[in-house]
């Protein structure tokens, strides 16, 4: 509203200067354009800088009990500090690209301000400006100053949060579960017997972990599977609650093929006990009773 009453009454003094003045927005843009870019590379350094701190500090927190027993504390702690150097390092030419960019935008205001006096002092000369006329272009072109500004600057804000922005439309653009490892059917479980057929699965191409896999597990019974580590225990565990499907063969409840069975069915039928207490906030009661 403001840039418009503006506009109207600069034209209605002189129409020509008014055009004039207005050629230093485009410099603005174009300026604004440049900066924009830098400043989303940067901003996406600075969010992989931060995800690396989170991610290095939640593991290794949660993990605080095997570092101390093997004495790495010094050793974490370097590691740690390298991160956060980086992460600084990202917020000073963040900071740097800032100041450059105000700078460069006060050097284009002042050339083209001084430009634009001098040829309103000159026109001033000739006859075909007023004092009066001059005065009042210049305050009323001032006015324009800040708007013109405000606008430049949110465009590089706007630049600046797509990135972000892309970061959580990666996210929720990312299938779920069910997408992923779609079933139509639902599990009815009488028995509760578990069987796997010519089981095999890899988490690398060409690197089976699985291969052929005949085994039973009978209703009402206790079956314990032992191995070397890295033998593929766990993973007949994962399998079973469909964290992955088979590479080739297939695991059975009461006969009928897990992989076709609805993922969200077939986890509600079935009771797990981890190998690592994990205890959430709340009573105990809370806890136990948290599968159902």
């Amino acid at each position: 509203l403001i840039i418009q009453r503006t506009y109207c009454v600069t034209l209605s003094i002189n129409v020509e200067l008014t055009l004039l003045a207005l050629l230093s927005v485009p410099l603005y843009i174009i300026e604004a354009k440049f900066y924009a870019g830098k400043h989303a590379r940067v901003q996406s350094e600075a969010i992989d800088a931060h995800s690396n701190i989170f991610s290095r500090a939640s593991e290794r927190l949660g993990s605080i009990k095997t570092i101390k027993a093997f004495g790495q504390e010094r050793r974490e702690t370097l590691s740690f500090a390298k991160l956060v150097r980086r992460q600084y390092r990202v917020a000073i030419k963040g900071r740097l690209l800032e100041i450059i960019q105000t700078f460069t935008n006060s050097i284009t205001l002042q050339m083209w301000s001084i430009f634009l006096t001098w040829f309103l002092g000159y026109q001033v000369i000739l006859g075909n400006l007023s004092i009066g006329e001059i005065v009042a272009l210049m305050l009323y072109m001032d006015q324009l100053e800040e708007p013109i500004h405000a606008f430049i600057g949110l465009f590089t804000e706007w630049k600046t949060n797509a990135v972000s922005m892309r970061r959580v439309e990666e996210i929720l653009e990312h299938p779920n579960e069910e997408d992923l490892h779609p079933g139509t059917e639902n599990l009815d479980v009488s028995k509760g017997d578990v069987e796997a057929e010519k089981l095999s699965f890899e988490y690398v191409s060409d690197t089976p972990v699985l291969t052929d896999i005949d085994m039973e597990f009978h209703p009402n019974s206790i079956t314990a599977i032992v191995g070397t580590s890295g033998s593929g225990k766990t993973t007949i565990v994962n399998l079973l609650l469909r964290f992955f499907d088979p590479t080739k063969g297939m695991m059975l409840v009461d006969g009928q093929n897990i992989s076709e069975v609805r993922i969200r069915g077939l986890r509600r039928k079935v009771g797990i006990v981890a190998q690592e207490a994990v205890l959430f906030d709340g009573t105990g009661m809370d806890n136990t009773l948290y599968g159902n």
